[in-house]
């Protein structure tokens, strides 16, 4: 096989008014009864988008390419759907939705890897904004936090100091990745969560490519953010 499969999903939660409807993506040649699992990649989308933006991004269409090439490992990639996009974090449970509900259901009911070291977060805009915030409120659950053109939510920054200050040591968080575009309108508040990130010591990848804060910017790095969680996505032995 040399391509994956998108299923779309309503998963339960009590949390919200509605299921969150999830395209849930399977690589080529997915075993249901993988003894290992595999890794679980989240991906968040933008403001007022759908759960159909990383598909119309090309990311599942470059996940089969490079999964077929070897280039990267293969990986269940979830892409949720936010239904209230208005509300800040203290507002909304859509964080605890996706942790107590979404990424549960998706290891029971499919081939998921159940270690944190096999499990990312990411997102693009408000969806970047969301893998931040949940990835510093959760540490221990995940291995890898992508922050795609990621200007971060109102306060955010004295959250991750306070998370920072809470560890026991800083090599304990989450691998981080920021990108930006040069001309991305955001840049500014995405350099602020840098510099942060440089004052308390912890260690990131960034990267600022040509381009803005929109569609075209993202779907031209689709592959590197895979190659990337690829990379930090580990199976224990």
């Amino acid at each position: 096989e040399t391509t994956g499969k998108v299923v779309n999903i309503d998963i339960p939660t009590a949390k919200l008014t509605k299921p969150i409807n999830t395209n849930l993506y399977l690589p080529p040649c997915y075993d249901p009864a993988s003894p290992d699992g595999y890794p679980l990649l989240i991906m968040l989308h933008g403001q007022a988008a759908l759960n159909d933006q990383w598909l119309r991004l090309g990311l599942t269409a470059s996940a089969d390419e490079m999964i077929t090439s070897g280039e990267i490992q293969p990986m269940i990639i979830a892409m949720p759907y936010e239904i209230s996009w208005r509300l800040v974090p203290e507002q909304s449970q859509y964080a605890n939705a996706l942790v107590e509900d979404v990424i549960p259901f998706i290891e029971d009911n499919y081939a998921a890897c159940d270690n944190p070291k096999c499990r990312a977060i990411g997102g693009l805009s408000r969806g970047g904004n969301w893998a931040v915030y949940i990835g510093f409120q959760h540490p221990d659950l995940f291995n890898a936090i992508g922050a795609h053109s990621t200007p971060l939510f109102y306060s955010e920054l004295r959250r991750i100091e306070d998370t920072a200050g809470r560890v026991s040591s800083l090599g304990d968080l989450p691998r981080i990745y920021v990108d930006v575009g040069r001309k991305d309108t955001e840049k500014d508040k995405v350099l602020e969560f840098t510099a942060l990130l440089d004052r308390l010591g912890i260690f990131y990848d960034f990267h600022e490519f040509e381009g803005r804060h929109d569609e075209i910017y993202w779907g031209a790095h689709v592959k590197d953010y895979l190659r990337w969680y690829s990379e930090r996505l580990v199976i224990p032995n």
